[in-house]
C-alpha cells in the first residue's frame, strides 16, 4: 500500500493532501537518484581523469627513458669513432702531395704523405679518415682494418679507401715484395727488369 493509501485510511489526510505529499515524496526519490546519478557520474570522471593522467605521466617515463637512451648511445658511438680513429692513427711523413675529397664531397683536399705512405695508400692497404676532436677536423691515415671497423660506425667519415685491391696485392704478382725504389714517378725499366719480365713470362732471353 502506498503512502498516499495509508493516509487516506487512517484519515491523516486528506485526498488533496496525500497527493501532494505523494508528489513531494516523488520528488524527493527523483532528486536522491539524479544526484546518484551525478556522483556516479563524477566518480566515472575522476576516475577516467586519474587514468589519463596515469597514461599520460607512464608515456611521458617512457619519452624521457628512450631519450636518454638515445643520447647515450650517440655519446658511445662517438666514443668508439674516437677510439677507432686515435688508437690507429699513422704518422703521414713528408714528401709526397696526396689528394683526397673534402668531407662534404665538393672538393679535393691536399694530404702531405711519404711515398711509401701514398702507395699503401694506392695499395688499399691505408685510408684516410675525418677526425672531429674537440671542435677541429683533420684528415688522418689508419689501416684498413681500423677503416673497416669505421665503416660500420660512421662511412661518412671515410675520406679516401682503395677497396678493390684485385691485381694489386696478388701473390703472383709480387706486388707487396717489390724490389724497386717507392714513389709515385715515372719508373724506367732497366735490362734487369726485362730479364725479370721475360722470365715470369716464361720467354728465354733476348737474342
Amino acid at each position: 500500500m502506498s503512502l498516499r493509501d495509508q493516509l487516506l485510511a487512517k484519515g491523516l489526510a486528506s485526498k488533496k493532501q496525500a497527493r501532494k505529499i505523494e508528489r513531494e515524496l516523488k520528488a524527493k526519490r527523483r532528486a536522491e537518484q539524479g544526484s546518484r546519478r551525478r556522483q556516479r557520474e563524477l566518480e566515472r570522471q575522476r576516475i577516467e581523469r586519474a587514468e589519463a593522467e596515469r597514461q599520460a605521466a607512464e608515456e611521458a617515463r617512457r619519452a624521457e627513458r628512450a631519450e636518454r637512451a638515445e643520447r647515450q648511445a650517440i655519446a658511445e658511438r662517438a666514443l668508439r669513432i674516437r677510439n677507432v680513429l686515435l688508437g690507429n692513427r699513422l704518422r703521414p711523413g713528408q714528401g709526397q702531395r696526396f689528394w683526397h675529397r673534402s668531407p662534404d664531397g665538393t672538393h679535393l683536399s691536399e694530404l702531405q704523405v711519404s711515398s711509401g705512405m701514398a702507395y699503401k695508400l694506392r695499395c688499399g692497404e691505408v685510408a684516410i679518415a675525418q677526425l672531429d676532436h674537440r671542435g677541429w677536423s683533420e684528415a688522418v691515415l689508419i689501416p684498413t682494418a681500423a677503416a673497416e671497423k669505421l665503416r660500420k660506425l660512421a662511412p661518412e667519415l671515410i675520406l679516401f679507401s682503395v677497396e678493390d685491391t684485385s691485381g694489386l696485392s696478388a701473390p703472383e704478382l709480387a706486388f707487396h715484395q717489390r724490389d724497386w725504389p717507392t714513389e709515385l714517378g715515372p719508373h724506367r725499366a732497366t735490362e734487369a727488369d726485362l730479364a725479370r719480365l721475360r722470365q715470369q713470362l716464361g720467354r728465354g732471353p733476348r737474342p
